[in-house]
C-alpha cells in the first residue's frame, strides 16, 4: 500500500496535470501561490480528487491557503483525517457501493457491518 505521501503527490500530478515526477515533490514543495495550476479552479479539482482517492469528506470551513501551502501541510491534513477505529468495533457499510458513491451498484445492495456480519435488510 502507497504511503500518504505517495498518493498525494500522485493525486496532484493526476489532477493538476502536473509536468513534475512524484519525486519532485517533496514535502516542502511549495504549491498554492507557487504553481500555476492551483488556482481556484484546481482547489475545487483537487478536494474532489482527494476525497474520492481517500473517502473522506472535507468540509468548507476546513480548507484555506494554510492546508495548501505545501505537499507536506497536505499529507498531515489527509492523515489526521484518519481516525483509527477501535478493535472489535464495527461500522455500517453498504456492499457494491464503492467508497466514492460511483460505480457498481447492484439492483438491491445488502448491508451489512464492516466485520462481516449482515444485517438481514435489504434495499428495494
Amino acid at each position: 500500500m502507497p504511503s500518504t505521501i505517495d498518493a498525494v503527490r500522485t493525486v496532484l500530478i493526476d489532477t493538476l496535470e502536473l509536468a513534475q515526477s512524484p519525486d519532485d515533490l517533496t514535502s516542502d514543495t511549495a504549491l498554492f501561490g507557487s504553481l500555476p495550476e492551483l488556482d481556484s479552479f484546481g482547489v475545487v479539482a483537487l478536494v474532489g480528487a482527494l476525497e474520492d482517492r481517500f473517502d473522506i469528506t472535507i468540509d468548507d470551513d476546513e480548507f484555506g491557503a494554510e492546508l495548501f501551502e505545501t505537499v507536506g501541510t497536505l499529507v498531515e491534513f489527509v492523515d489526521s483525517k484518519f481516525v483509527a477505529e477501535p478493535e472489535g468495533s464495527s461500522r455500517l457499510v453498504v456492499l457494491g457501493v464503492s467508497p466514492s458513491g460511483r460505480g457498481f451498484m447492484p439492483r438491491r445492495p445488502r448491508v451489512g457491518l464492516s466485520d462481516g456480519r449482515g444485517l438481514g435488510a435489504r434495499c428495494a
